[in-house]
């Protein structure tokens, strides 16, 4: 060391306050002004940064901040000195040290992963501004390198201590996530991403909101195949059972995030049938209103990819499901959730005409195929009494209902906003009685679904028996159907009691298409039936 360096060296140590701030820009000046460059001079701030007078450890981060572009070979050096200043009681020293990492990122991109960990620690702090402090510095350095800082900090996000881990992940939601677009250019990036992803959401102790966080931009990423999302959905479920409220919340939600990436032909459908029948379906019973409601919608998504084998594994559990949803006859007045039945009606009837044998001894429907093996199935005379007086019981307060409905739209008169609401609440009932008679007669049906929000919150279920008032209340849009109205006949057609429900039927099961290329449609799409099968399904969906 020269003299001059020993001499200031000493007067650090004996100086007061004033004398260390006037050094520190003494050197400061020196620095800026200097063509060549005394590695002593960075080493009196980095003394400096050691004693006990606050302002003087302050400013002395926040030269190291400002210089050491100049002299990286102290990156290691720099690094331990405001280390140690983040640990300081004072929090003015704390938020300058803080506040300096980013600028050893720039001057020294090797010490990114280390810088990034002890950001990531200081996430967890109680101090609000300090952890502000934290998050617009790891910002800064996952502009300057994304990969580096993006895997560190999803690597707090799977160690087991809970703070550091809730720290972490809500870094990711609010930070990382937001550069979607960039991660999904970078291969190497997403290949990391998405394996983190996977990691977490199949965690134990990961809150259930940020697993749902997980999914949900899983789900929504680019460069990732159906299948290999489809994959890692149906790893979230293989960890767990579901018998605790949040373990199911997680399988419905991983099974409403899978529903568009289904196909017939997906390798990973096999993993997505175990999940919905020896967990979801088994569990519906312990699910919420709006978890049952979510979970129908998927499925009705998805039920038209399955083959006959799976359809006979469904149907023994969503048969009940959609008699709950049909109440029996009673003193009671019935009351309808009619998103739900829909969703439910759908997929019955998309799973029933790849079964169609199977539904003989299943609730009684005989709808002859020719196959040998159909016939030996005894046909169950008792459920399909039950079923009847069920399905009889709907179209009549569905008819009813019909007609409070005209008599609103009349009584509505020139208020636009309140008949748009109440031919909202019509076409609910549409939907169900042409999907009621549809699966009853094996017949398509010629309507289009838009219940396919597996997110929505359900809907307030309706008596069916209700005063005209409540129905112009409703606000749910569930379909339109597609030529003619069923309610513009309803008062010019037969009465309700004398309305045939016709079970036994000849009508050929629908194939795989209809001679026009056309595939079955999806829940949730639209199809448009040529005018001659309108024709010829008038009475049936009337």
């Amino acid at each position: 060391p020269t003299l001059n360096y020993l001499i200031r060296q000493i007067i650090i140590e004996m100086a007061e306050e004033e004398d260390i701030l006037k050094e520190l820009y003494d050197v400061a000046f020196t620095i800026d002004s200097a063509t060549e460059q005394q590695d002593s001079n960075f080493e009196i701030i980095l003394e400096a940064a050691k004693k006990t007078q606050t302002k003087a450890r302050t400013l002395a981060a926040r030269l190291i901040g400002k210089y050491i572009a100049k002299y990286t070979h102290y990156a290691s050096k720099a690094i331990d000195t405001l280390l140690d200043l983040c640990e300081e009681d004072d929090v003015p020293i704390r938020l300058e040290s803080i506040a300096a990492i980013p600028e050893i990122a720039r001057a020294c991109p090797d010490s990114t992963p280390r810088l990034a960990d002890i950001l990531g620690q200081l996430l967890q702090t109680e101090n609000k501004n300090e952890v502000e402090k934290a998050k617009t510095a790891l910002n800064a350095l996952l502009s300057l390198e994304t990969y580096a800082t993006t895997h560190i900090i999803f690597t707090h996000a799977q160690q087991p201590d809970t703070n550091l881990r809730d720290s972490a992940l809500d870094f990711i939601i609010h930070y990382i996530f937001p550069l979607k677009n960039k991660i999904e250019q970078d291969e190497k990036v997403l290949a990391m991403v998405v394996d983190s992803i996977r990691k977490l959401i199949t965690k134990q102790g990961v809150k259930i909101e940020d697993v749902k966080a997980l999914i949900n931009f899983l789900a929504s990423l680019k460069g990732v195949t159906p299948d290999h999302k489809l994959e890692i959905l149906n790893s979230v479920n293989d960890s767990f059972e579901a018998t605790e409220k949040e373990h199911i919340e997680r399988l419905v939600h991983s099974f409403a995030a899978s529903a568009p990436f289904v196909k017939a032909d997906t390798p990973a459908i096999t993993g997505l049938i175990s999940n919905v029948t020896e967990k979801a379906l088994p569990s519906y019973d312990q699910m919420d209103e709006q978890q049952k409601t979510k979970f129908i919608n998927a499925l009705a998504q998805i039920s038209h990819h399955f083959h006959s084998d799976t359809a006979k594994r469904i149907l023994p559990y969503l048969y009940p499901i959609l008699l709950s949803l049909l109440p029996a006859p009673s003193s009671q007045p019935p009351i309808y959730d009619y998103h739900l039945l829909e969703a439910c009606l759908y997929s019955f009837w998309a799973l029933g005409v790849k079964a169609l044998g199977f539904l003989r001894g299943l609730c009684g429907i005989n709808i002859p195929t020719g196959q040998p093996a159909d016939l030996a199935i005894d046909i169950s005379h008792d459920e399909k009494k039950n079923l009847d007086a069920r399905v009889t019981l709907f179209i009549t307060k569905a008819n009813e209902y019909h007609s409070k409905i005209n008599s609103a739209l009349k009584m509505s008169g020139t208020n636009k906003d309140k008949m748009d609401k109440i031919k909202q609440a019509n076409e609910a009932i549409n939907i169900d009685l042409i999907l009621i008679k549809g699966i009853l007669n094996n017949k398509r049906p010629d309507i289009e679904l838009v219940y396919k929000n597996a997110n929505q919150t359900p809907a307030p279920k309706a008596s069916a028996a209700a005063a005209s008032s409540s129905s112009s209340s409703s606000s749910s849009s569930s379909g339109k159907r597609k030529g003619k109205n069923p309610a513009n006949k309803a008062k010019s057609s037969e009465e309700p009691k004398k309305e045939e429900i016709t079970t036994e039927t000849h009508v050929k099961p629908l194939p795989r298409s209809d001679g026009s290329g056309k595939a079955r449609p999806a829940y949730g799409s639209v199809y448009v039936a040529p005018k001659r099968k309108l024709e010829e399904d008038e009475n049936t969906t009337t």
